[in-house]
């Protein structure tokens, strides 16, 4: 048996707090002490020891932010939250290349671009191994997305789910911020479709 994680804030978590996703749920604690009050950060609950005894085969790490006028939290603000379309694009970027860092560094996690690199996790858990922990990068609100036109360029940058809003965005209203999809968001669900990824209707 593994487990699917449908939702992991990795890249999040390691800009804005500087926790390291490869170490122990528990020494991020003991690193962190009071910490772990603060606003939006919270007690850390996963690190990859973690997700390996508990079979955790595959994750889907998010990359998000929040508008700047939404950020209430601590850690580096400026890291995640973001003013305007140009701001949101460079620093959803930046989360996804946290997640290539991690594939690149052979640091027990593995990023899941295709069928075959999807075959490579499921085999390395296979009877009862231990393997790589697999991630599925997943844009949490759409607003890092430009133009409708730049889904296949994120696509092969390794963009492999899209939720159109976290709160509300330029595409959609989310939690707490009501309103139909706009036009941009429409032509993004289309975008999304023509490319082959997957619309996540989250928030």
């Amino acid at each position: 048996m593994i487990v699917v994680d449908g939702h992991l804030d990795i890249a999040f978590n390691r800009l804005c707090f500087g926790r390291d996703p490869r170490r122990s749920a528990f020494e991020t604690r003991d690193r962190e002490g009071p910490l772990s009050d603060e606003p939006w950060r919270g007690r850390c609950m996963v690190g990859l020891p973690e997700m390996r005894a508990g079979r955790v085969a595959i994750v889907f790490g998010t990359i998000f932010l929040a508008r700047r006028e939404d950020w209430t939290g601590t850690g580096d603000g400026e890291a995640i939250s973001y003013i305007g379309d140009e701001d949101a694009e460079a620093k959803g970027l930046r989360q996804l290349d946290v997640y290539r860092a991690l594939h690149e560094e052979n640091s027990g996690f593995r990023l899941i671009a295709t069928r075959e690199d999807l075959a490579a996790v499921l085999e390395g858990w296979k009877g009862g191994r231990t393997g790589d922990v697999g991630i599925v990068p997943l844009l949490e609100g759409a607003d890092p997305i430009r133009k409708a036109r730049d889904v296949g360029a994120w696509k092969e940058r390794g963009l492999r789910l899209v939720g159109l809003a976290w709160k509300g965005t330029r595409a959609a209203g989310g939690t707490g911020a009501p309103g139909p999809l706009t036009d941009f968001g429409r032509d993004l669900v289309d975008a999304i479709g023509e490319n082959g990824l997957i619309l996540d209707l989250s928030h």
